[in-house]
């Protein structure tokens, strides 16, 4: 596996900052966000069946 690693010297936020201007420069920007501690936290529940229809869950 390839893997690289970049530290800036800057904090979380200032490092946002700089990233956003230096995409707004070049004509780009971010498209979404997502908040991972509140997706990770939120309760999840599985479907009761496949897109096909089959059962995915025992149902009693």
């Amino acid at each position: 596996m390839i893997g690289h690693t970049v530290r800036p010297d800057a904090d979380f936020g200032i490092a946002v900052t700089a990233v956003r201007k230096a995409l707004a420069d070049h004509g780009f920007g971010v498209l979404t966000e997502t908040d991972v501690d509140a997706t990770l936290k939120a309760p999840r529940s599985l479907p009761e069946r496949a897109p096909s229809g089959v059962p995915l869950v025992a149902v009693e």
